[in-house]
This record gives structure tokens, C-alpha cells and sequence, in this order.
């Protein structure tokens, strides 16, 4: 991240294997300098990979469990094959700055969007409350996502 005449202006990084299981571990040990989770929620798809990565450097009493929580508009994106591997099939600098501009749609000054629009899986909520209703008052939860842009999806997997 740099500053861009007052403004922040946002990069993609691109990371392998090794590296992006390097970065898991050096946010998990940011994670842990504050903060010992016992519950860890990866939002599904890229947000788990990342948690799951995590765990591997996290106290061995944490518990990972996948929540999915999509915009409204992942689900447009998906239903469109085509697109997708077409996406996949740019080089690398077009795919980021692609990015970069999704990022910008999606937190420019409008209203939030309401959290009925963000459905998590019944099955998936159903296996959290259970296990915060284990965990009681001693539940330390740690929600994990790959990216965050306007914020959104994390409000809904709070609420």
C-alpha cells in the first residue's frame, strides 16, 4: 500500500505456494501477540485457504471452520464460466489491475449493502453455533477472509 495524493492506493501481490504459506504464518504470529483464538472462521473460498494455512502456526487448541458468506455479486461471476477461464487465461499484470479496479467498484462512497443480501450456509452456521455453545464465555473467535474491500462480508459473518 502507498499513498497516492491522500489517497491509498492499493497493489495486488501475487504469491506461490511457499510464500503465501510464509505470509499465513507471519500474520498468524501478528494474530497471536494480541489475540490467542480458539475458533477460527475462514470465509469460503480464499479466506479458508488462508486460515487453514494459519493454523499450522496458531496455539493447537483452535478449531478452523469454514463459513461461506458471498456478495451477491460472487455468485453473478461464478455462473459465467466462459469469463472465468478467460480471466484466468490473462497474464498476470492485466488479472491485477483488474483487481485493483473491482476493489475501487466496490468501496466507493454508496450505501452498505444490507446484510440480508449475504446468505451463509445453514449447515455451516448450525456447526458454529453449536460449537460456540460449547466454547460459552471462554470462545475467542478469529474470522479470516482473503480480501477485504468494502468491509461487507465481514459485517454479515459477524452479525
Amino acid at each position: 500500500m502507498a499513498s497516492d495524493t491522500g489517497k491509498i492506493k492499493f497493489t495486488v501481490q501475487t504469491l506461490d505456494e511457499r510464500g503465501l504459506q510464509a505470509a499465513a504464518h507471519q500474520l498468524a504470529a501478528q494474530v497471536q501477540q494480541d489475540f490467542r483464538p480458539n475458533i477460527v472462521l475462514g470465509v469460503r473460498t480464499g479466506g479458508y485457504i488462508v486460515a487453514d494455512l494459519m493454523m499450522e502456526a496458531l496455539p493447537v487448541e483452535a478449531i478452523l471452520l469454514p463459513i461461506t458468506c458471498r456478495r451477491p455479486s460472487t455468485g453473478k461471476k461464478q455462473k459465467f464460466a466462459a469469463v472465468k477461464d478467460m480471466l484466468q487465461a490473462l497474464p498476470q499484470p492485466i488479472t491485477d489491475q483488474l483487481r485493483v479496479i473491482e476493489h475501487r467498484m466496490l468501496t466507493q462512497r454508496r450505501p452498505p449493502q444490507p446484510l440480508s443480501a449475504f446468505t451463509p450456509d445453514v449447515d455451516e452456521l448450525a456447526q458454529i453455533t453449536h460449537l460456540l455453545s460449547l466454547r460459552g464465555g471462554d470462545a475467542r473467535v478469529l474470522v479470516v477472509d482473503d480480501a477485504v474491500d468494502s468491509g461487507a462480508t465481514l459485517r454479515a459473518v459477524l452479525d
